[in-house]
């Protein structure tokens, strides 16, 4: 805990970030309602990390209709950094700073938010 990711700092106050791998339909479903339930929390947009190129990504994210933040990790900086070991994985930052990380893929969104 306490990792700071530099490419993180310009999203304040507490965040949720979702790591992929890339950005697809496959995945797209799970994303369109973890950031609706964001939304519905108050919290600011989630952010998505992503192995893809940023216009890459947005034309499945505008295509779902899904609301995020957008960090393109292109050469698996962040990835590394996070020891990100499934995809989709969560984490919460905290003005660029990690304060939690999910440790199994089981984990539910909701029980998320309120950490």
């Amino acid at each position: 805990m306490g990792t700071e990711i530099s490419e993180l700092k310009p999203f304040k106050g507490k965040r949720l970030v979702v790591v992929i791998e890339r950005c697809t339909d496959c995945i797209a479903g799970a994303l369109k309602s973890w950031s609706e339930v964001v939304k519905r929390s108050g919290l600011p947009k989630m952010v998505l990390v992503t192995g893809d190129k940023p216009e890459q990504a947005r034309q499945v994210l505008d295509k779902w209709g899904i609301d995020v933040e957008v960090v393109s990790d292109l050469k698996g900086e962040i990835i590394k950094k996070l020891n990100v070991f499934f995809t989709p994985r969560i984490y919460v930052f905290k003005n660029g700073q990690l304060t939690w990380k999910q440790n199994r893929p089981d984990v539910e969104i909701r029980e998320v938010i309120w950490r």
